[in-house]
């Protein structure tokens, strides 16, 4: 408007001429020339002042126009933009999501192809041969002939051989977090079947799927023994976590072995701490939580892995010799741990149950684990490393001690 002012102040001129002149003809002015050519010449000028203005608010019109219609334009290019760019996104996320399912069909045939040979390993095997005899009766026995004196081949021996010779053992590094040393080990099984290596989780899955987990554990407490055996000569308080299975705890006859094997390691016995889910705890049969009963009261000690802090009951732990508590690290926020974990630390501490806090992959997370252990595991720190198998039992010691090193 402001620029519209001075075409309507001389529209407003020209209108006061016309008027002035107007008045002095009808006043009957002697000049009536003169007048009229006045009001006439101002009525021109008040012509040209309105066509103006109106030139000009066409034009004023014609550019707000234009200007929506580029505005419209960049909104059509930038909406047709975003559209593109959404499909090729689509096209991508479909792209990768097909991909994805491939890969996942890929490893369930891979996982199903690697059960199945698990499978037919280990079926293979007598399914219902002893994993334990026990030695003769002492009382009225006579001395053994030449022909019994000879060695014979066992069943559960040639059972235990047979899955000896495919499994392999490793050790995983549980560390004391303020010397950074290898404070004790957690013991790992394997195998390997068509180039491909089976973990210890799937493997112990498959074995006592088949009825082959008392077997497979008796193996791994022999292992964890003969190690300790030699670790022990450089550390005299490292222990040794292997995993039992609730089979295995249920089976009288496997846990007849396992207290042999106990008993003849001696001093050794309670530096191999039997581990094992928490949550497989809560559904242990009567026959397993009798087993595990049992060997608490000959002094085992037992860890539980996973743990879910806010379900343990201490004063039962303390019954069944759990002496450990392992706590996931995913479990844990990036802050570090809760207060009620905290809290859970301090109280087991005063009931003489160490935690450890397993899994760790963050090494940021470390330094934040002061208020409730010392002991962590996991990749930051090392991965299980395999016990290489050696024919002389010098060899073999010299590796073990390695490891320990």
């Amino acid at each position: 408007m402001e620029k519209d002012w001075p075409i309507l102040g001389s529209f407003g001129l020209a209108s006061a001429g016309v008027a002035g002149a107007g008045a002095y003809l009808l006043s009957g002015g002697s000049q009536l020339g003169l007048a009229l050519a006045a009001g006439l010449g101002a009525g021109l000028l008040g012509q040209f002042a309105l066509l103006g203005l109106s030139l000009r608010h066409d034009e004023r019109n014609s550019a707000h126009v234009r200007k929506v219609m580029r505005d419209a334009k960049l909104f059509q290019d930038e909406t047709r933009g975003r559209h593109d760019a959404l499909q090729a996104r689509l096209s991508q996320y479909a792209q990768e999501n097909d991909g994805r399912t491939d890969q996942v069909m890929q490893g369930l045939a891979e996982i199903k192809t690697s059960y199945r040979a698990l499978q037919q390993s280990l079926t293979a095997m007598p399914a219902n041969a002893p994993v334990f005899a026990p030695p003769p009766s002492a009382e009225n026995s006579e001395p053994p002939t030449a022909e019994e004196a000879a060695p014979a081949a066992s069943p559960a021996l040639e059972v235990e051989d047979e899955l000896a010779d495919k499994i392999f053992f490793a050790l995983e590094p549980i560390i004391d977090i303020p010397t950074k040393r290898t404070a004790h080990y957690r013991l790992h099984l394997g195998m390997e079947l068509d180039g491909q290596e089976i973990a210890s989780d799937k493997l112990l899955h498959y074995a006592a799927r088949v009825g082959k987990r008392p077997a497979l554990d008796l193996i791994a407490a022999r292992e964890a023994f003969d190690l300790l055996s030699r670790l022990r000569k450089r550390d005299g308080e490292l222990l040794i976590f292997m995993d039992v299975g609730a089979e295995t705890l249920a089976d009288a006859g496997a846990l007849e072995s396992l207290k042999a094997i106990r008993e003849e390691a001696g001093a050794l016995a309670q530096g191999v701490v039997f581990e094992m889910p928490h949550a497989a705890l809560a559904g242990l049969s009567e026959r397993a939580l009798e087993g595990l009963a049992g060997l608490a009261r000959e002094g085992a000690h037992f860890a539980l892995a996973n743990a879910s802090v806010g379900a343990l009951d201490l004063q039962a732990m303390n019954l069944l010799n759990v002496r450990h508590v392992g706590v996931a690290a995913g479990a844990m926020d990036a802050d570090g741990p809760s207060t009620s974990l905290v809290g859970f630390a301090q109280v087991a501490r005063l009931s003489r149950i160490n935690l450890i806090v397993t899994g760790i992959s963050n090494a940021a997370l470390v330094p934040k684990l002061a208020s409730i252990t010392r002991l962590a595991c996991g990749p930051c720190f090392a991965g299980p490393r395999r016990v290489k198998k050696h024919a002389s039992a010098a060899a073999h010691e010299s590796a073990a001690l390695g490891l320990a090193a």
